[in-house]
């Protein structure tokens, strides 16, 4: 159960890292 909330808390900070260096590209997804 901690190793499967660690690989998904893992995939927001991933996440979120993308749409800190690409705002534009972030945009597109959000509005889609």
């Amino acid at each position: 159960m901690r190793i499967r909330f660690a690989t998904i808390l893992n995939h927001i900070l991933i996440y979120l890292d993308c749409v800190i260096h690409s705002p534009i590209l972030a945009k597109s997804i959000y509005h889609r």
